[in-house]
């Protein structure tokens, strides 16, 4: 097996945020599926019955249903490669290595974006100069899948 490149290494530890971002995406087509029925049920009273293959509110909220369930199981995934690449960080030796990479990879902003690098050396003490020292070293001992 060869050694894994940097780039190869920054695209496995990007792994959570990219499922993070899937998983909003389908929570805003979610909300939106769930806005249209409740303005379809706001202009009919009760459920009408589906006849002669005409589509019912019913059918929309078993369709809604279903979505629900799929944005539990991209939350579910994106949980799950957090821990994952949670678990390949926290064989590093060195804490502040750890501490980098967590803060960089796993401790995302309210938008689910990277923390910027001078929140990071903020966060752990040092300058950016020694953090970006330490972060390479972080890469160089970083073993992936």
């Amino acid at each position: 097996m060869q050694n894994a490149t940097d780039e190869d290494k920054i695209e496995f530890l990007e792994g959570y945020r990219r499922a993070k971002l899937r998983e909003e995406n389908y929570k805003l087509e979610s909300e939106a599926l769930i806005n249209c029925r409740l303005i379809s049920s706001s202009k009919i009273t009760g459920m009408p019955k589906a006849h002669n293959n005409k589509k019912d509110l019913s059918q929309l909220q078993e369709f809604i249903e279903k979505r629900s369930q799929e944005y539990i199981g991209y939350r579910y995934t994106a949980a799950m490669r957090a821990a994952e690449i949670m678990e390949y960080i926290n064989r590093l030796d060195d804490e502040l290595e750890k501490k980098i990479l967590l803060l960089r990879y796993i401790q995302l902003d309210s938008k689910n974006r990277l923390r910027d690098w001078n929140y990071i050396a903020d966060k752990i003490g040092y300058s950016r100069a020694a953090l970006h020292k330490y972060y390479k070293n972080a890469l160089e001992h970083l073993q992936i899948p």
